[in-house]
């Protein structure tokens, strides 16, 4: 293995599992009150399961740039966090087999399920019977690209160098990014936008909450 790429990997693992009072990164539940963590990532994962490509790292980098003080503004104000999901084995049927080929995206229901393998969904909203989770897929990501939002434009022009996402295209033939609202039975006010695309088969992207009560 390349040295070099073996201790950026490991500098990341490292940033993710880093303790910081009130704080897990990584591993903190979507509904947490405290600061969000740098990169939201399956909570299972062993190290060797982190390894990235080059590409991989650098839209990291390019994530995490823009949500240095990037705000989703709804009926709160919410700030944006990168996301780094990576599909078990039994997931694979969601990747193309020709890695140059786009990979079709998750649909709703399997990015659910991405989420629950990942552990980012608790147990707890997962066996609500009574409550079902709700969650909807869309290509529309002007909500999210909004003026109104302040470093709209810092996460458009990262969603354009990872994913060639043009706002003004709206809903693409073929996208490469989508959005996807999830609402969990203990946080009925609270709808997580996920907006995530493939980078060697690994789904990468932004999250953040909308406040609807």
């Amino acid at each position: 293995m390349d040295p070099a790429r073996s201790s950026l990997d490991a500098g990341y693992m490292a940033m993710l599992t880093r303790n910081i009072p009130g704080v897990g990164v990584g591993n903190a539940p979507l509904n947490s009150a405290v600061s969000p963590p740098t990169i939201l990532t399956n909570k299972n994962l062993t190290g060797a399961a982190l390894t990235l490509t080059d590409k991989q790292r650098h839209a990291i980098g390019i994530l995490d740039s823009a949500t240095k003080d990037a705000i989703f503004v709804s009926e709160g104000d919410e700030p944006f966090q990168t996301v780094h999901l990576i599909p078990k084995q039994s997931d694979t049927h969601l990747v193309a087999n020709n890695t140059s080929a786009p990979s079709p995206l998750p649909t709703a229901s399997e990015l659910l399920t991405l989420l629950k393998d990942a552990q980012l969904i608790s147990a707890d909203d997962d066996d609500d019977e009574e409550t079902p989770i709700e969650y909807e897929q869309s290509f529309d990501l002007k909500a999210i690209l909004s003026s109104s939002n302040p470093g709209a434009q810092n996460i458009a022009d990262a969603l354009q160098q990872i994913f060639q996402y043009d706002l003004s295209h709206g809903n693409q033939t073929n996208p490469t990014v989508a959005l996807y609202r999830v609402i969990l039975p203990s946080s009925p006010t609270e709808v997580h936008l996920w907006i995530l695309g493939w980078v060697d088969q690994h789904l990468l992207g932004f999250h953040t909450i909308s406040i609807e009560s």
